[in-house]
Formats: structure tokens, sequence, C-alpha cells
């Protein structure tokens, strides 16, 4: 009871009506009840944990042995390597009408090398950049000049 001003309070007085007084609301707690509810948890969480991890290890292994490239799907690549070192090891007509052949590779690249190693020349890469003069010039307006020749021989 709480003293205002020599009033008491009576909002904690039950009218006849009521009945009997009531009993206290968790005046008695089972322990064990609670215990074993919290154990259910822990071991339910648990539980779903690991299946879920063992689904997912499960469900990845299998994603990753169908799209794992195995020898029966390489047949289609093997074929095209196969075709390709054909062609790049034998003698036959790219195009007859044009008059272009195929030659085997090592010979073709033996060949180019000979070409540029004849005597009185020299091999040189056509320079497609800026001119030397624009590069070097001092002050020079910021454009630049680009070479127009270009030797094909």
């Amino acid at each position: 009871m709480s003293d205002h001003g020599g009033q008491h309070d009576d909002w904690f007085r039950h009218s006849p009506e009521e009945g009997l007084p009531q009993h206290e609301h968790a005046g008695h707690v089972n322990t064990t009840t609670i215990g074993l509810t919290l154990l259910v948890i822990v071991f339910g969480v648990l539980g779903t944990v690991i299946l879920l991890s063992m689904y997912y290890v499960s469900y990845t292994t299998t994603l990753k042995a169908e799209r794992q490239e195995g020898t029966q799907s390489a047949a289609e690549y093997l074929a095209y390597r196969d075709n390709a070192e054909r062609a790049l090891s034998s003698f036959g007509w790219a195009d007859r009408n044009a008059g272009k052949v195929n030659v085997p590779i090592d010979r073709a690249m033996d060949e180019v090398v000979a070409y540029y190693n004849r005597p009185g020349r020299h091999a040189r890469a056509a320079w497609h950049g800026p001119s030397r003069e624009a590069a070097r010039a001092p002050g020079g307006s910021g454009s630049i000049a680009m070479e127009a020749s270009r030797s094909d021989d």
C-alpha cells in the first residue's frame, strides 16, 4: 500500500464477485520442462544445419559432375583439332579458282625466313606510327603526322 496524503489506493483489492483469490502466475517454474524444451530447440537447429549442409554438398557434387567435361563431350573439339593439324601439316588447295594452296606450316615459316634473309635484303617492319620528325619537333603543334608509305615487298 502506498500512502498518498493519507489516502489508500484500492486497486489491489478484490470484490466478492471475483471469487477466491487467484494463484500467482509462474510462481512455480518447472525447470525440467524448460530445460527439455531448450534441448529440443538446440538439437533441432543443429539437425537442420547438418541436414542442409549435407544437401548442399550432395547438390554441388551432382552439379559439378554434370558440368564436368569428359571425353564424351570432347569429341567435337578433338575432331576440330585433328582437322586443323591436318590442314597445317599437308599440301592441298585452299581455293583452286584463286590459285591458293595450303602449305605445311613448318615449310611456310622456313620460306618466309628465307625470303627475308635473301642477299641484299634486310628485314624491317613497316612503321605506321607518328613520323620521327614530328616527334622530335620542338614545340610542335600537337598534331601527329602519319607515315603514308607502306612496304609490302
